[in-house]
């Protein structure tokens, strides 16, 4: 399907729902004025970011750009590959890169494909390998052999500002179902909480997964799966695929549809404010504050577990199997850093009536068996 307009392409309800999905070139969807996902976040965190950029735009051709561009090429459009990607020459008619001839002989070259980007040998060999491990993942693999869509545009309209996303995979399932997939490389594709969930809410994945969504079920879509395919990108290359937990999206939710807002308002106002003009008053993150002392309270002191065993002459053991038993009678305890504060006035009743009421136990204990001997 081509271009009708630059401004409207969203689907208005007349187009079958698999050519919503429109066919354009990289360049011309990142040049159109729809707002994307990057440009999304960029409002969230500052207008004026949005507007920095947006007059001035990257350079798609730096390293890293080029490689993550050839690396889903490679992984979901392998016959586009060679038209838009090749490998720079070692050397041309015997001379090096860093002469003159070279440069001069290699800009004549892509002056006849200006379509093309060049990649070292280095960078080709990165781009297969992280295309290899890719399809290799039997998810990725049983989607490339069903009906899909790579790259595909799509226009929308949220929360009424005109908005784009490019889902690097949309898999045709019943009627009007889909699963999307997005590549990722990365540096931790592991599971764990340091893992790539770390790198989900870093990058704002979990918003894009929102945003695409959104776009994608204003079309006609009905999205049953979202997931990231993540490709590590050093030796031995590992992959995993991850779902974010719907719950889990709550706050991605609300960026996004704050932002959508922000920027109507900002574009209607002609008004792109920075960071503001007042104080902020902030806090360290966990990690650079230390961890609190315990500290004079109303009620006394808070002590370690082992302050508490070194006053009471009691066993760190014996508190621990008891700490919880006293806790659901009212002992106040608190977790500061990764230790756990007890308060010393608290424990000292506790423990006084704890035992008080096992003296007693035990001292009824010897008297019924004291009865029960005599007879």
């Amino acid at each position: 399907m081509g271009a009708k307009s630059e401004d409207l392409w969203y689907n208005r309800g007349h187009l079958p729902v698999r050519e919503v999905l429109v066919d354009m070139p990289s360049e011309q969807y990142h040049s159109h004025k729809a707002l994307g996902h990057t440009d999304l976040l960029r409002v969230a965190k500052s207008p004026s970011l949005f507007r920095y950029h947006r007059e001035n735009p990257v350079d798609s051709n730096t390293k890293a750009l080029v490689i993550g561009s050839a690396t889903h090429t490679a992984a979901l459009e392998p016959d586009k590959f060679d038209d838009e990607f090749a490998i720079m020459p070692a050397e041309i008619e015997g001379h090096g890169p860093r002469s003159a001839h070279y440069k001069r002989q290699f800009e004549r070259i892509q002056e006849e494909r200006p379509k093309v980007r060049w990649l070292s040998q280095g960078d080709y060999d990165l781009v297969m390998n992280l295309a290899e491990a890719a399809v290799g993942h039997p998810i990725l693999r049983d989607f490339l052999s069903q009906p899909h869509k790579a790259e595909g545009s799509v226009f929308f309209r949220a929360h009424r500002t005109l908005c784009k996303a490019r889902p690097d995979l949309v898999v045709y399932r019943r009627g009007r179902e889909i699963d999307v997939l997005d590549l990722k490389t990365c540096q931790d594709a592991s599971p764990g909480p340091s893992g790539f969930p770390r790198q989900i809410a870093t990058w704002g994945y979990d918003t894009q997964m929102v945003f695409y969504t959104k776009g994608l079920e204003t079309n006609g879509f009905k999205v049953n799966r979202f997931i990231f395919l993540a490709v590590e990108k050093t030796p031995p290359y590992l992959t995993g695929a991850y779902e974010v937990n719907r719950d889990s999206l709550v706050t991605a939710r609300e960026i996004v549809q704050k932002a959508c807002a922000t920027y109507q308002d900002c574009n209607e106002r002609d008004v792109w404010p920075g960071y503001g003009e007042k104080i902020h008053k902030v806090a360290l993150p966990g990690w650079r504050s230390p961890v609190p002392k315990p500290t004079m309270e109303r009620k006394g002191n808070w002590l370690t577990v082992k302050q508490i065993s070194d006053t009471f002459g009691l066993s760190i053991s014996w508190i621990y199997k008891r700490v919880q038993y006293l806790k659901e009678r009212g002992l106040e305890t608190c977790m500061m850093g990764r230790r756990i504060y007890i308060n010393f006035e608290s424990f000292k009743k506790h423990h006084v009536d704890y035992a008080k009421n096992n003296s007693e136990t035990v001292n009824l204990a010897k008297d019924l068996k004291a009865t029960n001997a005599k007879r």
